[in-house]
């Protein structure tokens, strides 16, 4: 229910975004498709989103890296300290409100120099969908 409100919240942002179930799937897509930011939840399955941004930093170049804003339900100080030691820029703890969202999109446009209509790729496990 949480990918579903997310990518709600979103597209009312004016923004365009495309789910992605797993970690692997996230760097298959990179691959063929770049885009500017990521919403990376950190419990994917099968590659999970910390592992999957650390391999997605070793594949491209950092000028051409998208933002990168972990999701977890982990609030801890360490938690946050793991996301920005695996390459990612920014942090939310779930369940992810819409001010907090906004704020976060703002801090990438200023890190990106991007508008809000900017690819966007959303990982978030299909479980509990």
């Amino acid at each position: 229910m949480n990918r579903k409100v997310l990518l709600k919240i979103l597209e009312r942002l004016g923004s365009r975004a495309d789910s992605v179930p797993n970690g692997r799937e996230v760097l298959e897509r990179l691959a063929r498709q770049p885009c500017d930011l990521i919403l990376m939840d950190i419990q994917l399955p099968e590659l999970d989103g910390l592992e999957a941004t650390r391999r997605l930093h070793t594949v491209m170049p950092s000028d051409a890296a998208p933002y990168i804003l972990a999701l977890t339900a982990n609030a801890r100080k360490e938690d946050y300290h793991a996301c920005l030691d695996a390459g990612m820029q920014d942090y939310l703890s779930k369940p992810v409100r819409t001010d907090d969202l906004m704020a976060a999109m703002v801090r990438a446009d200023d890190w990106l120099q991007f508008d809000h209509r900017a690819t966007l790729a959303v990982a978030w496990p299909q479980l509990g969908a």
